[in-house]
């Protein structure tokens, strides 16, 4: 089935919605509702659907408002949304499309004849199918969302020509549906999702993307995010990670190159998961505050395209609007997406003859695979990033000197690296990347330290001296007061973390520390084999610790 066959004769509008208030407060200078509705009803029941509405009080005017899909699982971090979206002169309306808060009072229900639908089954099999499109929990959950379009477009408080649908993972898939289907959004924003779901884990280098059986094309044909992208009729910012394990970053160009309207974006937010940088969260603001609260604008269109220069390997890059900043990035030979390890490029310099950009890719092997993206801030605040764009320097016939890669060396970190590489994650849904800094520790030496949040390194499984079993991890480490720290080595594969700990004793001293892989245990108490096994490294309980000479011994 199509789009067109899975929707015909569904009318979101058609039903009453059968609204019934739980409880409405008045929160400082918010108002803040909760209530229920009706999606549908079956013959065993009635979806009833938990939503709350929060918009600040006072003044006659009907807000704009954004409907906010969290993701299957939900954080503390979606009342962060909700609070800045607030605060900025929107209404919210935040939607439990999935039953996601099963253990609360109130929550969304379903009938038993569609409890595939409800979050905890679904978590189990997403591609959950039966017949066809409409038996898939996709297909549950995107009325639902319809039909809070039409809630909100009845509410008092809302301006119904101006809604936008904010959507987080799974939430973002379903902007994308809903973008193609409904024509009553003036914007969607999907964050860190963007169709290809039969994909995840699989990276784009590794394999087709043909279909490769009848249900899964039918899934994609029927429900999947990449196919409605075909239909987008309203002005779509994808905010992606450069680092996110739900959502391959390879693919977003993908998406985005389906969508047949120019008014589209994509933001991409480097060395994160399932955080904004700060950036990529302010270009979110203006996006809204132009084609939500305004009339939109006409966007700068990028062109973009490895050149070779003189035997030189350079990334052109052009726009029809100068931007105010660049930040360019580049990762080698790692064709998973969540593993990679981002280095910023020097800035680009100017092309005499015609104005372009060029920025200077120098790599270590001509047939070895490079990631790049650029990320350029416009004058309004607005965050365009390129795709990430993939090149084997031998295909452009590139003959330049190689950068030397020392394969002797053991260093992983030391301060001479400065921030270059380094990253940062926390527990707050935007990440303020200058959490991440140097600070000077005892004897003047400097050390890399988080304020707040947790150091991230892609770095350890990358060196050949992490497949050798006997090989020792050591460390500087420097605290001032007494303190635990612990380490999470994670695999992306098999979805294992390897955790060890160390005693710091404090005092105006580095202190050295040491381990082994096999101190390394996960929840079931196996050891870690090598450390060639890990793709991201954690520092946890670690803020204003200082760390210095990481490396092999």
């Amino acid at each position: 089935m199509t789009p067109t066959q899975v929707w015909e004769g569904y009318n979101p509008v058609k039903d009453p919605l059968q609204s019934s208030v739980q409880s409405s407060a008045e929160i400082g200078d918010l108002q803040v509702t909760e209530y229920f509705f009706t999606s549908e009803t079956v013959e065993d029941g009635k979806v009833r659907v938990c939503c709350r509405s929060v918009f600040k009080k006072g003044g006659a005017e009907r807000k704009p408002t954004v409907i906010v899909l969290p993701s299957l699982n939900a954080k503390c971090c979606d009342e962060e949304i909700l609070e800045r979206i607030t605060n900025n002169g929107y209404a919210a309306l935040y939607v439990d499309y999935a039953g996601i808060f099963p253990e609360k009072e109130l929550h969304t229900t379903f009938p038993k004849s569609l409890s595939f639908a409800e979050a905890e089954k679904a978590k189990e099999n997403l591609h959950f199918l039966e017949e066809n499109a409409r038996q898939t929990p996709w297909f549950i959950w995107a009325k639902i969302c319809r039909r809070a379009i039409t809630m909100v477009e009845e509410s008092l408080y809302a301006d119904r020509t101006s809604i936008c649908v904010l959507g987080f993972e799974e939430g973002a898939q379903l902007a994308w549906i809903l973008a193609g289907i409904d024509g009553r959004l003036k914007t969607v924003v999907p964050v860190f999702g963007g169709g290809y779901t039969y994909y995840q884990g699989i990276p784009k280098y590794l394999q087709s993307n043909i279909a490769n059986d009848e249900e899964q094309r039918v899934w994609i044909a029927g429900i999947g995010a990449e196919t409605y992208s075909r239909a987008v009729s309203c002005p779509v910012y994808f905010i992606a990670a450069s680092n996110n394990t739900v959502s391959d970053i390879d693919r977003a160009g993908d998406i985005l190159d389906n969508v047949p309207i120019p008014q589209k974006g994509l933001s991409i937010s480097p060395r994160t998961n399932l955080q904004f940088s700060l950036s990529s969260y302010k270009g979110l603001e203006c996006w809204l505050e132009i084609f939500l609260k305004g009339n939109g604008y006409e966007l700068p269109q990028m062109n973009y395209e490895f050149i070779n220069l003189d035997g030189e390997l350079f990334l052109r890059y052009k726009s029809t609007e100068l931007p105010k900043s660049f930040e360019a990035y580049i990762s080698y030979a790692e064709i998973h997406p969540a593993a990679r390890d981002w280095h910023t490029l020097d800035d680009p310099i100017v092309d005499s003859n015609t104005g372009d950009w060029l920025f200077k890719i120098k790599f270590f092997d001509y047939n070895e695979q490079l990631f790049v993206f650029v990320n350029s801030t416009f004058e309004n605040g607005i965050v365009l990033s390129t795709p990430v764009l993939e090149i084997v320097p031998d295909t452009l016939k590139i003959t330049e000197p190689l950068l030397p890669r020392v394969k002797t060396s053991r260093i992983i970190y030391n301060n001479a690296l400065g921030l270059s590489s380094s990253a940062i994650e926390s527990d707050s849904l935007i990440l303020d990347e200058s959490l991440l800094t140097l600070v000077k520790g005892p004897f003047d030496i400097i050390g890399l330290t988080a304020t707040s949040g947790r150091i991230v390194s892609y770095k350890f499984g990358k060196s050949p001296f992490s497949a050798e079993s006997d090989i020792v991890l050591q460390m500087d480490v420097y605290s001032k007061s007494a303190r635990t720290v612990a380490f999470n080595l994670l695999n992306f594969e098999d979805k294992k973390i390897y955790s060890a700990s160390a005693s710091l004793s404090g005092g105006e001293m580095w202190q050295r520390i040491a381990f082994v892989a096999s101190d390394f245990k996960s929840k079931d108490n196996k050891s870690l084999q090598t450390f060639s096994e890990i793709e991201k490294a954690v520092f946890k309980d670690a803020e204003n610790v200082l760390f210095n000479n990481i490396l092999w011994l």
